[in-house]
């Protein structure tokens, strides 16, 4: 049934951008609907070529080169086609309450409005790459209020990463970059809360390898997201694992500081039936503390959906990705009716929820109005 209402949707989207060309080019309309049906050839082909395990096409610089156009062009076309639908809803209502401004929009005709739209969905797709690309993930410093929290604890420090999707667009060069930024923190303990690439580990070696790097005082902490369960998430497991990373696969592990003590559970990502039992998510099993009374329970969760039994299980701090804080316009304003705790700092209850919109991004380079960044979050007393 799900599958069925996708196509559906699918159907309608293609139909729809098919109308769009054929307004934009009305002299030529097979020429117009051919070029349409093109867009999305040229948006998904690299994804499909990506993601094919015997092809091993991501390091070709014909393919880089096909990647970089088709990231563009998608960027470009889903932003198109919502604020072209919004002109086209605009433009129904006036034809039903004022006719006679519909009339004179009509007399300005459709294909300029158009190519307005047009030319304002590739300006803002390129100002989106150079937030995305140019510019990249920003430090962003958060202070969170913890109950009872020792004075040792004051000012604890978590360098909070997620969401970086290695693959065809985000390369050594920008995680080189990253994790430079991430180690200047200089924090206790860093987090990794999921999708650290978007392909199969092995074919990504080089890119993932300057992550062998990224340091904290207290450890690096990682839980896998949705992506690493699609392409192989035990191959990456066993990589990161080989960089110092400490995966939490529904299970926890104690910072001991002396005089005060930092329980921190992970979870995995409810795609991870994909795989096994094992890796389906279980935040009473990641629950079980090994100290007496810990002075801070920390939970990571890719998604935030699993605020609720957080705060059940007596956690104090949940960080989680997943929802890219929408990533770009005007997907960031369609995302706060999607996710609950969408992007930024959340309360539930006794449970502050941190949602990091993700340090990289997927698929459209586009950050458009949504920086990346990389989360410092800073333990206070409440």
């Amino acid at each position: 049934m799900i599958r069925n209402r996708i196509f559906a949707i699918l159907f309608l989207i293609v139909g729809y951008t098919a109308i769009k060309a054929v307004e934009l080019m009305p002299s030529s309309p097979w020429w117009a609907t051919a070029l349409g049906l093109g867009v999305f050839v040229i948006m998904f082909s690299w994804q499909f070529l990506a993601h094919h395990k015997t092809m091993k096409v991501n390091d070709r610089l014909w393919f880089r080169i096909l990647a970089w156009v088709g990231s563009f062009t998608m960027a470009t076309w889903s932003i198109f086609i919502p604020l072209s639908f919004a002109t086209d809803l605009v433009y129904g209502i006036l034809v039903l309450t004022s006719p006679a401004m519909a009339k004179a929009l009509g007399h300005f005709g459709f294909r300029d409005l158009e190519l307005i739209v047009l030319t304002s969905s590739c300006v803002l797709a390129f100002a989106g790459y150079i937030v995305a690309f140019i510019l990249g993930p920003q430090l962003r410093n958060v202070s969170v209020s913890i109950e009872n929290l020792p004075p040792s604890l004051h000012g604890f420090k978590i360098a909070q990463v997620s969401d970086v999707h290695i693959g065809s667009t985000v390369r050594r060069r920008y995680v080189e970059r990253l994790v430079a930024q991430a180690n200047a923190v200089k924090a206790d303990i860093v987090a990794v809360t999921g999708d650290l690439v978007d392909g199969w580990a092995e074919e990504l070696a080089l890119h993932l390898e300057p992550f062998s790097e990224l340091r904290a005082r207290h450890g690096v902490f990682y839980v896998p997201g949705n992506h690493e369960c699609y392409w192989d998430a035990p191959k990456l497991i066993e990589k990161v694992v080989g960089f110092g990373f400490r995966p939490l696969i529904n299970e926890s592990v104690a910072v001991d500081l002396g005089e005060a003590s930092v329980f921190i559970g992970g979870i995995t990502d409810p795609a991870g039936k994909l795989l096994s039992a094992e890796h389906v998510p279980n935040v009473q099993r990641a629950a079980q503390a090994k100290v007496e009374k810990p002075h801070v329970r920390i939970l990571l969760s890719h998604r935030p959906s699993f605020y609720q039994e957080a705060e059940e299980h007596g956690f104090h701090l949940q960080l989680s990705g997943h929802t890219h804080g929408g990533q770009y316009f005007p997907y960031s304003w369609i995302i706060r009716y999607i996710h609950k705790f969408h992007r930024g700092l959340n309360r539930y209850g006794r449970l502050a929820v941190y949602v990091n919109p993700g340090s990289g991004y997927w698929a459209v380079a586009n950050r458009l109005g949504v920086r990346a960044e990389i989360t410092v979050i800073h333990l206070s007393a409440q």
